[in-house]
């Protein structure tokens, strides 16, 4: 087959389709994408003349079906019903802002990536529909990466030959700080009084005490969850549930939680099976949560704070790292220090004091405590202290001080003889000229003072030898 005049780079080209056509020739295999879309729009028509003329193409295989964008993605977006109900809700709205600024009629394939850079300025200017207000930044992140996503569909479906999509920067959701929101004690105190009844002041108790994703992680929560005589509860992560090491998490009972779950167990409404027992859609899912809540804390005039439920959940994991640490945070939590860090990680106004000197080290604290004990940091996670967790916690942190304590004290490694141990050598060692130190001091000599060696060709000074 002849194929005329052309030049080296653009034979190779010509002959890389054809041998992509031979392969799939006589197989009930399609032609590669890129090939298909090549002989559509880039070949020209007396080439692929010769292509139908030799065998090589059918011609049926040169009609261009359109694809339009409402039938696409209408198709696209009912068929995941494998997504979670929050991850459908988004990609449904990104379909639904497609459309509306696109046309349902549009041809997806001429979408440009230069029509991808309007879209998302329109996306940024134009009001949304509830909040009345412009998209903030994040949400038109996470929008515009649903529209990639719809696309990407589009391209292994090959109903079109690339993603306008693909490459836009700034897609990744990022934290914003401005919207942290700190809950103290006296504020919690208010919005449990405005609450009005047990339910109400549970579902504030396990945001605000126990770090719960609300209000997913209620959802399927029972009371068989609720290991009482462990002071631990099972709670089920429909988040990461895909992955099945992933799929529940431990959660000690708090000790501010305690009081609000077992008032919940006792009371007469209480529901038999859920520890929740709110209105559920006909999936079986708590709805319109936020919505209510914020309606309770108006009636009783206190503001509402931005981001109602996840500020609750990040105040929790900020004080459960400051008491223990950020490994034990993420793991009560369910989520990765990297997470915590970027979205969740607030300043405390006691920890500002702290470094600026206006109260003792929170570990002073802790050490010292009142009478010669050690105090114990707010609302560590306990039960009643006279329950079995108490004496298995108590034993727990008990066991982890002397650990910590020996940490610091290696085999008495700060004992002067004279005195007790010390349990905090930067403030209690004894002065440099009390200790005794060995004449060829703390560590021991090298294996290089095994050999024949003259130490005088060595970069260090002999044993024994000390310069002024």
């Amino acid at each position: 087959m002849y194929i005329g005049k052309c030049s080296q780079r653009v034979g190779r080209e010509i002959l890389r389709h054809v041998e992509a056509l031979l392969d799939t020739k006589g197989t009930a295999l399609p032609p590669p994408g890129d090939t298909v879309t090549w002989l559509r729009e880039v070949a020209e028509p007396r080439l692929r003349e010769k292509f139908v003329a030799a065998g090589l193409i059918e011609g049926r295989l040169l009609e261009h079906t359109v694809a339009t964008l409402g039938g696409f993605a209408d198709a696209y977006v009912q068929s995941r019903t494998d997504l979670r109900p929050s991850t459908f809700r988004q990609l449904s709205q990104a379909k639904d802002l497609l459309i509306e600024y696109f046309g349902a009629t549009r041809d997806m394939a001429s979408i440009t990536k230069g029509e991808r850079q309007e879209f998302r300025r329109w996306l940024e200017r134009v009001q949304a529909p509830r909040s009345k207000r412009p998209r903030s930044a994040n949400t038109v992140r996470r929008l515009c990466g649903r529209c990639k996503q719809l696309f990407a569909a589009a391209m292994d479906k090959e109903v079109i030959a690339r993603n306008p999509f693909a490459g836009m920067p700034d897609m990744q959701v990022k934290g914003n700080r401005s919207r942290h929101f700190m809950m103290n004690a006296e504020l919690d105190e208010q919005v449990l009084a405005a609450m009005p009844d047990a339910k109400w002041r549970l579902i504030f108790a396990f945001a605000r005490y126990g770090g719960f994703r609300m209000p997913s992680e209620i959802n399927r929560l029972t009371w068989d969850h609720i290991k009482w005589d462990k002071g631990v509860m099972i709670v089920p992560t429909p988040k990461t549930e895909r992955d099945p090491d992933q799929s529940q998490k431990e959660v000690p009972i708090f000790e501010k939680l305690w009081p609000h779950l077992e008032a919940m167990r006792r009371d007469p409404a209480a529901d038999p099976v859920f520890v929740v027992a709110h209105p559920r859609n006909e999936k079986g899912e708590i709805t319109n949560l936020s919505q209510q809540f914020h309606r309770h804390l108006k009636r009783a005039g206190i503001k509402a704070w931005p981001k109602l439920f996840q500020n609750l959940r990040s105040t929790r994991q900020t004080e459960v790292a400051a008491v223990f640490d950020e490994a034990l945070a993420c793991r009560w939590l369910g989520n990765s220090p990297m997470v915590f860090r970027k979205h969740y990680l607030q300043v405390s106004p006691d920890v500002i004091e702290r470094a600026t000197g206006r109260t003792r080290n929170v570990r002073d604290e802790r050490e010292d405590g009142e009478g010669g004990q050690s105090a114990r940091m707010p609302d560590q996670p306990s039960p009643p202290h006279n329950g079995p967790l108490g004496e298995k916690l108590g034993d727990a942190h008990a066991g982890a001080r002397q650990r910590e304590q020996a940490g610091r004290n290696p085999a008495g490694a700060f004992s002067t003889g004279n005195t007790a141990p010390c349990h905090n050598p930067p403030r209690c060692a004894p002065p440099s000229e009390t200790l005794k130190v060995p004449e060829r001091g703390l560590e021991p000599p090298p294996s290089y003072l095994d050999k024949n060696l003259n130490l005088a060709r060595l970069p260090i000074p002999p044993l024994g030898r000390v310069d002024p």
